[in-house]
């Protein structure tokens, strides 16, 4: 409440406003008046600033001399910012709006001026209080794209269907709004409306030639005329043929005969189109044969066209062979060549075990094991002589191909506790072709101890697939373990090149249990370890990369080193090899005895996992090997493993926490396999039984056995509440008797069922 002190003056002439009042003398009483008595504002939605004020005028008239009045002003805030006024009779009083909201709002609102005789205004002067009506209308405004028009494009290939329309937004209260466009190309929903609206774009571009193609809509409103450019862009384009599958290279035989290769005629339009295919053999034999000759183009095929080998009176030899596709759009002729190539070589035998265990003890024993001699290349079948070099080692002394070479190990007078290994030589009587085996066998005095438990922080284990031995290292020195006692066998320092760093890291054995490889990561090499004497060789370099995780293959009998790093080695020489295409490096892999599959777990950071997936592996020669992507496994994949036979791929994930069966053989389909915990770790022995682990440090298991029909053979606790299992670090052992894991505080060996 603000006072003001008058003196009367006599008559006077007052401008208020645009009226003019006659003050009365001083004998009339004191009179308020405000002069307009309303005010309105008008804006439009979008403006940057309010509009300017406006302007009231109030008066006392009649004030006496030195006789005391209380004022006060407020006023509403619904669309008004603030209210001035000094403290003059008269009072000139401004107004202000606030910035303009939506088009169509009208704000009411009142100012109220108060003359009174007391604070408490109990006894107001006439014509106090005044209450001054005020209205601010908000006009819509046309707006595109919320304010900001921008480029509109079109893509359509060649023979496909127009592409979809798109739409530009028109916003504003009640605006009226027209639309034009300079192509006849370029089709409008509408050419006049009212906002709010949706203007919808189509192209009819059937007529156009290829290339790219410019047009404009113009908007305007129809009240203020201003107008509006959008601008439209129209490319066309050819389709592409493609032809999408596998690689058309055919060596190594599978069960006798070249594997068909899958192929998937493709084009990225709507439209199917007829296509045709050629063969060039040049003048060669015509080997190479098409499933079909001619077919319809599909977007999306899910029926494969196949490629495989003639064999019929195909001499042996290397052949070449040029396939061209061709289809036809719109008097376009489209072309895709793809390259041929077979290797058919004389008959060959095919092993995929080149290293068995055989054990025996008081209680139990593995004292024999069968392995398939299959047909490595070639029509015919080929008949092979197998022979051992110890007298204990029985072996099937002649056989053909697609039967069993079955080796007996015979105890008697043999000493206990020591690794007795033998070799075989499989070779067949048509072709210069000689296979070696290595036999191990572990004769026990005693029964295993169960458990073994060896206390101490390890950071990687591995085993040996003929002997009973556990290789562990912590990093920095490498330690042996007997499997059956427990017992350390042999300690090797000095493999790593630096102290603290990488240390030493992942690890790989041969399938013959020959070499040990182990990988430095602060120098990043390999080193090899030759196992019947435990000495280190000539180190070998990997390429880039940060991955230090090895598996061994051996197609056609040719020792192989995938590594991390995304690149193939030799596994004699540490060369690395030549791939007709990479693979990217991962943090996990891992490989079937059959040496034709491989697979690969993406490397996780905090928020993803990279992709992981299955492949196989071509051989031709070292200088030719071809790595081809069959089979993507789930994203939240932890682990995976291969059987024996490269039939069916495991892949532990979750939640839900499972340890999924990928079928790619004969064998039924199996549903998923149950893990109480997140699971980490995944095995498989020689008998097909399947060992999945899980990092946990509560509940009644971690470790879940299956057989190779899915039936639940047990469980195992081999962690505890303070340890867990280690990702990746559960093995079993050559002859599947012992299971080996490394927890977080130590190295466990138990008893399979």
């Amino acid at each position: 409440m603000n006072t003001l002190r008058g003196k009367c003056r006599g008559t006077s002439l007052l401008v208020l406003g645009l009226s003019l009042i006659l003050s009365s003398a001083c004998s009339e009483e004191v009179r308020l008046t405000v002069e307009p008595s309303s005010l309105s504002f008008e804006a439009t939605e979008g403006d940057y600033s309010e509009p300017a004020p406006k302007l009231l005028t109030g008066q006392l008239l009649n004030l006496g001399e030195d006789q005391r009045v209380f004022l006060s002003l407020v006023h509403t805030n619904n669309g008004l910012q603030r209210v001035e006024a000094p403290l003059t009779n008269p009072s000139p009083i401004k107004v202000y709006p606030k910035q303009p909201t939506r088009g169509g709002d009208t704000h009411q609102d009142v100012v109220v001026i108060a003359a009174c005789e007391d604070a408490d205004c109990k006894h107001h002067f006439p014509g106090s209080p005044a209450t001054i009506p005020v209205t601010y209308s908000i006009k819509g405004r046309l707006r595109i794209d919320n304010g900001i028009p921008h480029d509109r494009t079109f893509h359509q290939v060649v023979g496909d269907v127009p592409p979809p329309a798109v739409p530009i937004e028109l916003q504003g209260f009640e605006r009226s709004w027209k639309a034009e466009t300079n192509q006849k190309w370029l089709k409008l929903s509408a050419s006049s409306g009212q906002t709010p609206a949706t203007l919808m774009l189509s192209v009819e571009p059937n007529t156009l030639p290829e290339g790219t193609h410019l047009a404009d809509v113009f908007i305007s409103d129809a009240e203020t005329l201003q107008t509006w450019p959008v601008h439209v862009r129209l490319t066309k384009s050819l389709p592409y043929l493609q032809v999408a599958g596998e690689e058309l290279r055919f060596a190594d035989k599978v069960d006798g005969v070249h594997p068909r290769r899958q192929l998937f005629v493709t084009m990225p339009v709507a439209t199917a189109s007829p296509w045709t295919a050629t063969i060039d053999h040049g003048d060669g034999p015509r080997w190479l044969k098409l499933s079909a000759m001619a077919g319809t183009t599909q977007p999306n095929p899910t029926a494969p066209l196949e490629a495989f080998v003639d064999e019929t009176d195909l001499p042996p030899g290397e052949y070449r062979a040029t396939v061209t596709f061709t289809a036809t759009v719109e008097g376009q002729t489209l072309t895709q060549v793809r390259q041929a190539e077979l290797r058919h070589h004389l008959n060959q035998l095919r092993v995929n075990r080149y290293g068995v265990a055989l054990m025996r003890t008081p209680s139990r024993s593995r004292l024999s094991e069968s392995i398939p001699i299959l047909e490595g290349s070639g029509s015919k079948t080929t008949t092979w002589t197998a022979s051992a070099n110890q007298d204990w080692l029985s072996v099937t002394p002649r056989g053909t191909t697609g039967s069993n070479l079955t080796l007996t190990a015979n105890p008697a007078g043999l000493a206990p506790d020591i690794v007795h290994v033998a070799t075989v030589t499989v070779r067949s009587l048509e072709t210069v072709n000689e296979h070696t085996l290595q036999v191990g066998f572990w004769v026990g005095a005693s029964d295993a101890v169960n458990p073994v438990t060896v206390p101490s922080v390890f950071r990687a284990v591995e085993v040996d697939p003929i002997r009973p031995y556990a290789y562990v290292h912590d990093g920095a020195t490498l330690f042996v373990h007997n499997l059956y006692t427990g017992a350390r066998v042999a300690t090797l320092d000095g493999l790593g090149t630096a102290s603290g760093g990488l240390g030493l890291g992942g690890m790989a054995v041969s399938s013959d249990g020959s070499v040990l490889y182990v990988v430095d990561g602060d120098a990043r090499q390999v080193v090899p370890i030759r196992l019947s004497t435990l000495t280190p060789g000539t180190r070998w370099g990997l390429d880039t990369g940060t991955s230090q995780n090895l598996t061994y293959v051996r197609p056609s009998g040719v020792g192989l080193l995938i590594a991390g790093d995304g690149h193939i080695y030799d596994a004699d020489t540490g060369a690395r090899l030549p791939t007709s295409s990479p693979f990217a490096a991962r943090d996990t892999l891992s490989a079937s005895l059959n040496p034709y599959t491989f697979c690969t777990l993406g490397a996780c950071t905090q928020d993803s996992c990279g992709p992981s997936r299955c492949y196989f592996l071509g051989f031709f020669s070292h200088d030719d090997l071809s790595v081809i992507p069959h089979e993507e496994l789930s994203a939240d994949a932890t682990a995976v493993a291969v059987n024996p036979s490269g039939t069916r791929i495991y892949v532990a994930s979750g939640p839900p926490y499972e340890f999924q069966v990928l079928n790619r053989g004969p064998e039924g389909p199996l549903p998923s396999l149950h893990a109480g915990a997140p699971p980490n770790g995944l095995v498989i022995d020689v008998d097909e039984r399947v060992y999945g682990s899980a990092y946990t440090r509560t509940g009644p298991a971690d470790v879940w056995i299956y057989d190779r029909d899915g039936a639940a053979l047990g469980t195992l606790r081999l962690g505890n509440s303070t340890a867990g299992i280690r990702d990746g670090q559960l093995k079993v052992s050559g002859d599947g008797r012992r299971l080996v894991a490394l927890t977080e505080d130590s190295l466990k060996i138990v008893s399979t069922p």
